[in-house]
């Protein structure tokens, strides 16, 4: 495939004429084999002299890089769509677990979880906000011109940005809440055990016998937020890559496409 320009208005093949190249609109068209040399080095003799216009320049450069991907930008949303919804119902699924410790409701009755923990950032950020994303990304139609596409295009990058939002929040309060450590019942009463220490009791499971009530509440908590921390990174690098593939599509295709129009008109 080479980058290969026509004139609008007398429809010539121009390789060599500056001016002509400078109003003439550029797609792609494939050419034989024998051909791609002395075109390729036609070409860059011509592309030190012209000054190309923004879209036209990123267009250029972000196909070879984004190659399938760009071409096919609402089923690559769709793929990222149906990736996000099991992340998102894994992080209501943690969630849940860890307002019932072991699998029991009295803690909770009582107010004895940890504070963060009823912050829900398993379920509401890295889990209901995930959704939002998700269900938009699955439910993208296909475009029947590109500016439908960059009108969902957009739609799809509001959705990222709310997944951005949501996956930072899940990350934020599992990050606090295992540095917070949990809520139990030690000799002295129910207590923070290990609020003041930084986090540094993850590192010396021997001091986790000193919650007495709930069993097992120390491993249960670090299991649950350590697998939120990782499922929020995941959200997060979903949502960015489509953040990142929506403002290309809904910025650059209009202007590249508006171009071959007038080509074709």
């Amino acid at each position: 495939m080479l980058f290969h320009c026509r004139s609008a208005s007398e429809g010539k093949d121009y390789l060599s004429n500056t001016q002509a190249l400078s109003t003439c609109a550029c797609f792609l068209t494939p050419q034989p084999a024998a051909l791609t040399i002395p075109y390729a080095f036609s070409i860059l003799s011509v592309y030190s002299n012209l000054v190309f216009p923004p879209c036209t320049f990123g267009f250029l450069f972000f196909l070879p890089f984004f190659g399938q991907v760009m071409c096919c930008s609402v089923g690559f949303a769709r793929s990222l769509g149906l990736a996000l919804l099991p992340l998102a119902l894994c992080c209501i699924v943690a969630n849940l677990l860890l307002l019932f410790p072991m699998g029991e409701m009295t803690y909770i009755q009582l107010g004895r979880l940890a504070s963060y923990i009823l912050y829900f950032g398993g379920l509401g950020g890295g889990g209901l906000l995930i959704l939002v994303p998700a269900i938009t990304f699955i439910t993208l139609g296909k475009c029947s011109c590109c500016w439908n596409e960059s009108f969902m295009m957009c739609g799809s990058v509001l959705a990222a940005v709310v997944g951005l939002i949501g996956a930072s929040y899940c990350f934020v309060i599992s990050g606090l809440a295992l540095i917070q450590g949990p809520q139990c019942f030690t000799s002295l009463g129910w207590a923070y055990p290990f609020a003041d220490q930084g986090g540094r009791y993850l590192l010396q499971s021997e001091t986790w016998s000193v919650c007495l009530q709930p069993l097992h509440i120390v491993e249960w908590n670090v299991t649950l937020l350590c697998v939120l921390l990782g499922l929020a990174v995941l959200e997060f690098i979903l949502c960015l890559l489509q953040l990142g593939s929506g403002l290309v599509n809904a910025v650059c295709r209009p202007c590249c496409y508006k171009q071959e129009y007038s080509l074709n008109a």
